[in-house]
């Protein structure tokens, strides 16, 4: 863990190895500056080449303007060191799997809504997780549902990546305009036996 010190420098202290994966390795650390716990992901690879810095800073950028309470927030990315790191909020709790294992029918449709609502804001801002799975939902210690790890995020706005001037965007329709479709009923809209 000391080299996966030197590479934070003095402002993050790093406790522990929460996870490894393929994009990366996440630790639980404190913010020395503002006293507050944080997860610090370091990338493997991400970033090292304009391309790839170009993309973790348009997804991180997009996800830092994503004000959703069951969102994982982005505090900071940092490029400029030999290995990238992105600094999130620390979740402490279980994974999905884990807090629904005795929840009631009624409990766990609770906690869906939550996290279909928090997939519909990304989808919003034009972002796709691109691994939702329950290892990568976090109920929090209130019982909130908290979705992480974007590592495999996708920003589908090619002007985020790639602005082009408005005059060279071709006019587009949205593939389902016009079409009929059911309004999304929540739990507390729709009556559970």
């Amino acid at each position: 863990m000391e080299g996966a010190q030197a590479l934070v420098g003095q402002r993050y202290r790093l406790e522990r190895l929460a996870g490894a994966g393929g994009m990366g390795r996440v630790f639980a650390a404190a913010d020395t500056v503002l006293g507050r716990r944080v997860a610090i992901k370091l990338l493997h690879t991400a970033g090292r080449d304009e391309t790839s810095r170009r993309l973790v800073i348009t997804e991180a950028r997009a996800m830092a303007g994503l004000r959703h309470p069951n969102v994982c927030r982005v505090h900071e990315v940092v490029l400029d060191t030999r290995t990238p790191f992105i600094v999130m909020d620390w979740i402490t709790g279980s994974d999905l799997r884990a807090h629904t294992r005795e929840l009631d029918l009624r409990a766990r449709l609770v906690v869906f809504t939550k996290i279909v609502d928090a997939v519909s804001s990304l989808h919003a801002a034009r972002l796709v997780h691109g691994d939702l799975k329950p290892t990568n939902v976090l109920v929090d210690e209130r019982g909130e549902p908290v979705i992480v790890d974007f590592g495999l995020a996708a920003c589908t706005r090619r002007d985020m990546i790639e602005p082009r001037p408005a005059a060279a965007r071709p006019a587009t329709r949205p593939r389902n305009a016009g079409a009929p479709h059911a309004p999304f009923r929540t739990p507390t809209s729709t009556r559970l036996a």
